[in-house]
């Protein structure tokens, strides 16, 4: 099936000014872009695939350019690229075998191998272009592509009897087609009238397995272990022998056989050997930068430079003189997230995971990003983080000198932003304590600020697992009535602590007016049932508090709020919100049947909520769904969405999702108490300009008015948070033409009131 994806306008913003961030209601993917897959040679640029990321570098000026899911593209995870110069083709097959053409015209989706009912591997492993025909070696056979058609021709499964077999590789030599098999090669003549009948199939065994397979000089070449082997007269023939050493790739050209390879018990990078028809060495390059098992590889011919796609350290670009130099976009190292934080415009980022309670082993560290820049905290950078791993929050001072994270097995992280010094606290230095039963490990869950300054963690299943470390810098450890399985919390503004549990509902604990004085302590322990909390569930998975001082509640049988926050230890229970369907009016429980992975609230106090199922976007009283959106109706990489961060100074939301990061572009920003810089943008408006306006550094909720020069009212709107937004119409729906617009805007009692201007060329 053919599906023709036009690029969306983010295409202009992400890809050519990135630097001036996303217009509201746009997207962008943050892909790691260091893991090469493959790359493929386009003539003037290079493409760069990476599991869930794309981009190509211009040979010339060695530019950038992005391509995602914001941008157009169908879906994630990369398994192969290849070039198909006839058409000025990208053809990009994805690890689901869906696939997409990159044309000059736009994307198109071929999906029909997707959505095939095929038992077992649908891997596309390998893709060869021969004329206008591309050969897709797949985990159930062969597929005949038409590039010029756009269409699959035709399918061969040349296993056994004709059944499904696993083809890796594919080569074409003179009018052959030749398929690599577990079992050996097999090949036919391109001319057989019925390729689909495994009986037109021959089958050549090989010396050893064949990991890779080429044609070159009139020849067919096979990759097997340390040597290469080329198939002549019914024989095979040893051309290459490097004994004992590991050759990670067997590419040609026109001109040159390629190989890649790691000698043997080296931890050296791999070196790249280019060999001529008569096999000497035409040029040895030492590949310092490439260390990952099987970097891919291409030659640009006119200027004797090969290109290097490395798993573990990106595109690298190896010249005349042997010298490597790396071309890879900035961006964020990881694709994994598990909580985020703003403060200034920065966003932190926990770069580990953890799924349940399970280690997961993740070295990502941390991450920031400010001024359009991502900027990488991880054992490379930092030697205190090689053996911290699993960092799953994250919380900044209020002062803003210092960002804290918890790892969940291997302490409390702090990094000072002055001078850029990490601190690990564990149990030997702090009053963290090793988890009960996993004495190695020193859980810290969560981490978070009160009103005092005082940093809050929750240190899961330990003896006293409510841990503080006081602004003065020292430490104080609280016993948790009926359970230590502490995960989640929240310090609200009374500074009382809402904290999650595993399975055993929510504890809400206050240290009273003084942390050290204990005897004026509370806990509240809320679970099921009217009187004792009227939880959904005691299964708690996310928490948050609202504007207005309401605490929100995700279970894994939907949400709850607890309205008066000021009386949770008075017997305040919590509510469940009822909500109609309008689909079918009936009505139900809000997000009864999802369970909730995060909950956060905007500038405007209207709620975020992720599950399995995709991201919501709720009214402040949680009534009315604005958004829902899914891997299928948008962007979203995955539909299994594990954290929601929001900068609250743009508008960005950002998702963390099995499949890595994207985000948003809301229309709600965090008002202040008086305007403060208010500007519109774009301003001025651009010719033919389809978006939305936006007027931000607006008092709280301010009630706006735009009219023309002469007075009369075009618009009126009111605030969401610290931003208004104008669809660039009039009250009656019509465009507004060229001139200039008076912004007015207003609190409610008239104290905070600001006037600015937005010149608009329609």
């Amino acid at each position: 099936m053919k599906k023709i994806l036009l690029l969306f306008f983010t295409v202009f913003c992400f890809q050519k000014s990135f630097s001036q961030g996303i217009p509201i209601g746009g997207w962008r993917i943050f892909a790691a872009l260091e893991d090469v897959v493959a790359i493929a040679d386009a003539g003037d640029k290079i493409y760069c695939a990476s599991h869930i990321g794309l981009f190509s570098v211009d040979k010339t000026d060695h530019s950038f350019q992005q391509y995602s899911k914001a941008t157009g593209m169908s879906d994630v995870g990369i398994s192969t690229i290849a070039w198909h110069e006839n058409t000025k083709t990208l053809l990009v097959a994805y690890i689901n075998s869906n696939i997409d053409l990159l044309t000059p015209n736009g994307v198109v989706n071929i999906n029909d191998i997707q959505q095939k009912s095929i038992l077992g591997d649908k891997t596309i492993y390998q893709i060869v272009m021969d004329g206008n025909t591309a050969y897709l070696a797949c985990g159930f056979g062969v597929i005949n592509f038409d590039m010029v058609g756009q269409q699959i021709n035709d399918t061969y499964f040349i296993g056994d009897n004709g059944a499904t077999s696993a083809v890796t590789s594919v080569a074409i030599l003179n009018h052959q087609i030749w398929a690599q098999m577990a079992t050996g090669l097999k090949y036919a003549n391109l001319n057989s009238p019925l390729l689909s009948d495994f009986q037109y199939w021959n089958f050549v065994p090989t010396p050893k397995k064949s990991l890779a397979l080429v044609a070159f000089n009139n020849n067919i070449y096979s990759l097997q272990n340390d040597s290469v082997m080329r198939y002549a007269g019914g024989v095979w023939q040893l051309v290459i022998h490097h004994q004992g050493d590991s050759i990670l790739r067997l590419k040609a050209n026109a001109n040159h056989l390629i190989i890649s390879e790691r000698k043997k018990n080296s931890t050296d990078s791999s070196q790249l050997f280019a060999y001529n028809k008569n096999f000497s060495v035409a040029q040895q390059v030492y590949m310092g930068n490439v260390i990952g098992t099987n970097p891919d590889l291409v030659e640009d011919i006119a200027d004797k430079a090969f290109w290097a796609g490395d798993i573990y350290g990106g595109l690298f670009l190896f010249s005349k003189n042997n010298s490597g130099e790396k071309l890879v976009p900035n961006a964020n190292h990881y694709n994994s997230a598990s909580a985020f934080a703003e403060k200034n415009n920065t966003v932190w980022v926990a770069g580990g995971l953890i799924i349940g309670t399970n280690y997961t082993y993740n070295p990502s560290g941390f991450y920031s990003f400010a001024n359009e820049q991502w900027y990488e905290h991880d054992r490379f950078t930092y030697p205190a983080l090689d053996s911290v791993l699993d960092i799953v929050s994250v919380a900044i001072s209020p002062d803003n000198t210092q960002v804290y994270f918890a790892s969940f097995g291997w302490g409390l992280v702090q990094y000072t932003l002055a001078n850029n010094q990490v601190q690990v606290y564990k149990n030997h230095n702090s009053a963290l304590q090793a988890a009960n039963g996993d004495g190695t490990k020193v859980r810290v869950a969560d981490v978070n600020f009160d009103s005092q300054g005082n940093l809050w963690m929750t240190n899961n299943i330990a003896t006293k697992p409510i841990v503080v470390k006081k602004a003065d810098g020292t430490w104080k450890s609280f016993a948790s009535p009926q359970t230590n399985t502490l995960m989640k919390l929240i310090v609200d503004k009374n500074d009382q602590k809402w904290i999650t549990t595993i399975q055993q509902g929510l504890v809400v604990y206050s240290s009273g007016a003084d942390i050290d004085n204990t005897s004026d302590d509370q806990y509240r322990v809320l679970t099921k049932g009217i009187g004792y909390g009227n939880l959904p569930s005691t299964n708690v998975t996310a928490i948050a508090e609202d504007k207005n001082g309401q605490i929100w509640i995700g279970t894994d049988a939907g949400v709850a709020v607890v309205y008066d926050e000021t009386q949770i230890f008075s017997g305040e229970d919590a509510q469940q919100i009822i909500v109609t369907n309008p689909t079918d009016s009936i009505a139900n429980y809000l997000f009864a049947a999802e369970t909730v992975t995060d909950i956060k609230v905007d500038g405007a106090n209207r709620k975020w909520v992720s599950s399995s199922h995709g991201v919501w976007l709720m009214s402040a009283d949680g009534i009315t769904q604005i958004y829902h959106f899914t891997k299928d109706n948008s962007p979203l990489l995955s539909n299994i969405v594990y954290a929601i961060g929001i900068n609250n100074s743009t508008g960005e939301v950002f998702f963390s999702t099995d499949a890595g990061m994207c985000s948003f572009k809301s229309d709600a920003t965090t008002g202040g108490d008086t305007n403060s810089g208010v500007y519109a943008y774009p301003n001025p408006v651009p010719h033919n300009y389809g978006g939305t306006v936006a007027i931000k550094g607006l008092v709280n909720n301010a009630s706006v008015k735009i009219t023309d020069i002469n007075g009369q009212l075009i618009y009126s709107t009111k605030a969401l948070g610290g931003q208004a937004v104008w669809n660039g119409q009039t009250l009656q729906g019509t465009k507004t033409a060229s001139g200039v617009y008076l912004v007015f805007a207003t609190n409610d009692t008239g104290t905070e009131t600001v006037v600015t201007k937005i010149l608009y060329d329609k």
